[in-house]
């Protein structure tokens, strides 16, 4: 069978034009290192005299290097907040033509950390329980700073949130609770298509609430408790990467590939010690259950 100059042409436009299809990759451009928020870490338990809980962390020295901080503490305690020095792998995000992979385009980067979790390490922590008969809880929050952006608006012309601080009740950030002189002063909106998806933080409003004075750590602990039991009428949120929203342990649980399991709560028993592992939120990066712990990413 002969085949037509037609078919021929046809074979060589297929081969050109899977010859030069686009392709995408990541690049490693250097180490970095990089100032970062330490979660906000609550220990309840039952009181005592003599302390009987020992913890362990490390914090910025304020001269780019980490330095340890070791101290026997009484139930309730809070710690975190703090800075640490963390390294960071910089990512560039490159497109090109597979008739040249030596040529690409640069469409953004992004700032991949380094986790470790040594004694000189950022997210070192070591919590001992000490006690013989006393089970303590913990529960941790995010700390970082709410980020909205500077040009994009809600459909009621309040500027969107980019990231705020890991885990809210009731719209309201746990880390605010905690610190109201931290809370942010302006009114917000999360979901830009959604009026009513509106964060309220002007006055004395936080969230839905009422915010007039600083929540014990027992009060928090509450709510931390109340939604790993899955009460049904204490919840928590939490926002992660694509936009999700929903109930907490829900989300945790989703199975979903861009979902890394964290856990935000537990208890330690009498005699045992928990230590900083990669299922402890430690870091306040924009997305706490982001598998690529991305930290910082602008792409085009």
């Amino acid at each position: 069978m002969k085949l037509s100059k037609e078919f021929y042409t046809l074979l060589i436009l297929i081969a050109c034009l899977t010859s030069c299809q686009d392709w995408a990759d990541e690049r490693f451009a250097a180490t970095i290192a990089k100032e970062c928020n330490y979660n906000v870490i609550g220990i309840s338990g039952a009181p005592s005299e003599k302390p009987y809980v020992e913890i362990q962390y490390n914090k910025d020295d304020g001269n780019g290097n980490n330095i340890l901080v070791s101290e026997m503490v009484s139930p309730p305690f809070l710690f975190g907040g703090h800075k640490v020095n963390i390294l960071c792998d910089s990512i560039l995000y490159v497109s090109g033509t597979t008739t040249n992979r030596n040529k690409y385009r640069v469409n953004g980067y992004g700032l991949v950390i380094q986790h470790s979790y040594g004694e000189a390490d950022s997210e070192y922590l070591r919590i001992i329980n000490h006690s013989t008969d006393k089970t303590i809880e913990y529960f941790i929050a995010g700390s970082r700073e709410m980020e909205t952006s500077d040009k994009d608006k809600g459909c009621n012309g309040l500027p969107l949130i980019k990231t705020m601080p890991a885990v809210y009740y009731k719209h309201a950030p746990i880390y605010y609770l905690l610190f109201p002189n931290k809370k942010y002063t302006q009114n917000v909106q999360g979901n830009a298509a959604d009026c009513n998806d509106v964060f309220y933080f002007e006055g004395n409003r936080c969230g839905d609430l009422i915010l007039e004075k600083p929540w014990s750590v027992d009060e928090v602990m509450n709510l931390y408790r109340s939604e790993y039991r899955n009460s049904p009428d204490i919840r928590l949120d939490i926002e992660v990467y694509w936009g999700d929203l929903g109930r907490m342990t829900q989300i945790i649980n989703s199975g979903k590939p861009y979902i890394q399991f964290k856990r935000f709560y537990g208890t330690i028993m009498p005699g045992e010690e928990l230590r900083g592992n990669n299922s402890l939120p430690l870091l306040a990066t924009p997305y706490a259950l982001d598998t690529n712990n991305i930290i910082l990413q602008d792409r085009k």
